[in-house]
């Protein structure tokens, strides 16, 4: 369905209505907003963290093979339709009354708002922008996939060419009975409502617009009728398209000094944040959540709740942001910035230590000119959790890129060894094996012997998997060597826990098992929990019962077998 009308007619609401309720009905909805601030790239990753890890890792392996965006898009959608579709695809939305499907789902809504910024004026087809062929590409794959489970929203000012009549929905003007209605909810002066005439002229000329309603509202608080009638008299003057911005201007213009310093200070924010970000902006201001209250009061600010908090969050309109970019206002200085890009670390450190969070502070400090600290952000907070969930074509594609190409020859060097490990991931040994060579010279030629013996230990796998035995124990072993003599042990545990793993594929149980108690001990002793959760889930693969409490039973019938007080040999245990 494709619902077109004016601007500030209630598209976007009532689109936003119809998905709610089909997500109240069981449906899963993926929803996008053609604005600057929504690049494409950061939505189709919103979707790749949806997939489950073994769809993701499909997702992974085949998207190689897809000779286009289309088939990319039809793939990642057909994936999803599988995931929450039941038993795969939907033929049809189930009747009322009727449970959802067995993954708790009925199927996907892609709901595409706002495409009219990348619509062409003339010919009213999407732009030849690279946001602008990719999305016509999706629109195309989603279009294929209606039998089969999804649903298809798009909001737009204008219809889409070729788009089919049946599935098309336009909007008029909002009659003046709902124009008036609206204007009942916002603080007008009291003469439009005594003198029905100018509320009515106000219909006229703001073509029935509810956005704008709201704006104008705002602006014409505080004007005596001589100032109301010049203000009506500009707007009749302009076009239908700038109405909105003109309102805006005039609202802005009668906001006190602290007001607008504060205003334009909230772009530093890109994701909505609890008032204690934004106050963190006003430090110098008087008053700061006055000054928020008041932005709140004509919409230049909005807010919306954050279950996961318990409160609300707050940021600048992006159409107020719009605005301010195109007339002038200059960017946020990077006190600000850096400000913004510290309470967006603080928030993942206490209160909401998620991906989509993680993401957001790599955002704010590449906002802030912490080009370097972001780097490291992704290699340290971003490329683990998306590698667990198996989305290596997102790291491969977007994340390790920027980084292997850093001036900082020790992030290169980890950007490649990760790169490298994600490309034996999926299979790719050959090219795998070319970034941990890479990597490996720099960490040689800058004296990083902690790097060194990480790479070396992550070669030693590639040659492993491809059957190697010998070269991969030989690389393992200068592993080894590296982590003892510089006191690693993270990196020692790592390296014993793989070097078990050759024993044990060698039919020597005796030395696996002496490396694995080996490795036990360490981790235990410096509380290193990924390597404890390691040999947890190892211990039934050599027949050890109890999980951690038997590396322990193990180890201590080992003291005793070397102290002659107990078995000879492990493997009579």
């Amino acid at each position: 369905m494709l619902i077109t009308g004016p601007g500030g007619q209630g598209k976007t609401a009532l689109a936003g209505k119809l998905a709610q309720g089909l997500q109240a009905a069981g449906w899963e909805i993926l929803a996008w907003s053609a604005r600057s601030e929504n690049p494409w790239e950061t939505f189709r990753f919103e979707l790749e963290l949806l997939l489950s890890a073994d769809n993701a890792e499909r997702y992974s392996r085949m998207e190689g093979q897809c000779r286009d965006e289309a088939g990319r898009a039809k793939l990642l959608l057909r994936l999803l339709l599988a995931q929450y579709g039941k038993e795969g695809v939907v033929k049809a939305p189930l009747p009322a009354g009727r449970g959802v499907g067995e993954r708790g789902s009925k199927g996907v809504v892609l709901f595409l708002d706002n495409l009219e910024s990348l619509q062409r004026p003339d010919t009213l087809a999407l732009d030849a922008s690279e946001t602008g062929a990719i999305l016509g590409a999706w629109i195309a794959a989603a279009q294929e996939l209606c039998d089969q489970g999804l649903v298809l929203l798009v909001t737009s000012r204008w219809r889409l060419p070729d788009w089919p009549e049946a599935d098309h929905w336009q909007l008029e003007h909002a009659s003046y009975g709902d124009f008036l209605q609206q204007a009942r909810t916002l603080r007008l002066p009291a003469g439009f409502y005594r003198q029905r005439e100018r509320l009515r002229r106000a219909y006229r000329v703001l073509h029935g617009n509810w956005r704008g309603l709201e704006f104008f509202a705002a602006a014409v608080g505080d004007m005596d009728p001589a100032g109301e009638a010049a203000f009506l008299d500009r707007l009749a003057q302009a076009e239908a398209e700038t109405q909105t911005d003109m309102a805006l201007e005039t609202v802005i213009d009668h906001r006190i000094r602290d007001e607008r310093a504060l205003l334009a200070r909230l772009p530093a924010y890109r994701t909505p944040v609890p008032i204690e970000g934004i106050v963190k902006l006003g430090l110098d201001l008087p008053h700061p959540e006055r000054l928020l209250e008041r932005l709140l009061a004509v919409s230049l600010v909005e807010q919306r709740e954050a279950p996961d908090l318990l409160t609300r969050e707050y940021q600048c309109s992006p159409l107020v942001a719009e605005w301010l970019r195109k007339n002038g206002t200059p960017d946020p200085e990077i006190q600000w910035l850096k400000s913004a890009a510290d309470y967006q670390l603080y928030l993942f450190r206490h209160e909401r230590p998620s991906l989509d969070q993680a993401v957001a502070v790599h955002q704010a400090l590449r906002n802030a000119g912490e080009q370097a600290t972001a780097d490291r952000w992704v290699l340290y907070r971003i490329v683990e959790p998306l590698e667990r969930t198996g989305l290596y074509a997102s790291l491969l594609a977007d994340w390790l890129p920027p980084i292997c190409r850093s001036p900082d020859p020790a992030l290169r060097a980890q950007a490649l060894n990760q790169t490298g490990m994600q490309l034996f991931h999926i299979g790719d040994y050959k090219a795998a094996l070319g970034y941990l060579q890479q990597a490996l010279a720099i960490s040689q030629a800058i004296g990083d012997r902690a790097g060194e013996g990480t790479t070396l230990n992550n070669i030693s796998g590639i040659y492993h998997a491809q059957g190697d035995y010998e070269t991969a124990l030989g690389y393992l072993k200068q592993s080894l060597a590296i982590f003892q003599e510089i006191g690693d042990v993270a990196g020692l545990c790592a390296s014993l826990f793989n070097l078990g793993l050759f024993h044990w594929q060698n039919d020597e149980p005796a030395e696996a098992f002496g490396a694995w108690v080996t490795a036990y001990r360490q981790a235990r002793s410096m509380g290193l929990s990924q390597v404890l959760d390691a040999l947890e889930k190892l211990a039934d693969q050599p027949g050890l019962p109890g999980g951690l409490d038997a590396w322990e039973t193990l180890a201590q019938r080992m003291d005793q077998a070397a102290a002659g007080d107990g078995p000879a040999s492990t493997v009579e245990l």
